[in-house]
């Protein structure tokens, strides 16, 4: 008994190897999947934009491993590492949050994306206390040093600034009255009128950029493995560039 073409075979007669594999393919790479994937590729197009990130700052620190100067201690060569990484990840919030509806996809939402700003800001503003911890310099910091430290007053002062509404999820549940307390004390209203509600944080937030690029130009006059590592300099006025640091807008 024949089957025409295209038709489905008996119940009990296995298909050959080579239907089979081809049946399976088509399925794996059938369109409307939940998770996002298409054929063979194992990562949905949501996941990109994280992986990217994290790829991104394996990257920067494998670079710095392989150009290390040679004679530069490793506590010294860690602390300008988790600088450069710093400026790295500030500089991509900074093109997360500029070029938001054009990464949402690979984010699933653009509430996404923004979180993944905050998160690489954040982290990066964490890496500054090793960072200034680990570092050393035996030349005068001149510009270089104030520069870096107006960047990180700046960026403290705006992430500060932007958790400061959502206290209660970083306070224990314990202190929430006494800190909810606190905001009727005099020194308090008076800060508060000086902050202003959201939309003077969102405009203060447009300078971000530029306190970043008083932290990358510290780098760039300050860093100590730039003389002996002509690499590490180039790639790090490559990486400024390509994020806009360089031309803050």
């Amino acid at each position: 008994m024949s089957h025409s073409v295209g038709a489905a075979p008996a119940a009990g007669v296995q298909r050959p190897w080579r239907q089979r594999n081809a049946v399976s393919w088509m399925r794996m790479g059938r369109p409307g999947r939940r998770d996002g994937a298409c054929g063979r590729w194992p990562v949905s197009t949501r996941d990109l934009g994280p992986i990217a990130i994290a790829a991104i700052v394996a990257a920067w620190a494998a670079l710095w491993l392989i150009a290390r100067p040679a004679r530069m201690p490793v506590g010294t060569f860690v602390g300008q590492l988790l600088g450069a990484e710093s400026v790295l990840l500030m500089s991509v919030a900074l093109v997360l949050i500029g070029a938001l509806s054009h990464v949402e996809s690979f984010f699933d939402a653009i509430d996404r994306a923004a979180i993944w700003h905050r998160r690489a800001a954040i982290v990066g503003l964490l890496l500054l206390v090793p960072h200034i911890m680990l570092s050393r310099n035996a030349r005068p910091a001149g510009v270089g040093g104030q520069l870096g430290a107006l960047g990180m007053i700046g960026l403290v002062v705006l992430a500060a600034w932007a958790v400061l509404p959502r206290w209660r999820a970083f306070v224990p549940a314990a202190l929430h009255a006494a800190v909810a307390a606190l905001r009727h004390a005099p020194p308090v209203k008076l800060l508060v009128r000086v902050l202003g509600g959201y939309e003077r944080w969102r405009a203060l937030h447009r300078t971000t950029g530029v306190f970043v690029a008083f932290g990358f130009v510290h780098g760039l006059l300050n860093g100590t493995p730039f003389p002996a590592a002509p690499v590490l300099r180039a790639a790090y006025l490559a990486m400024g560039d390509r994020a806009g640091v360089l031309h803050p807008s």
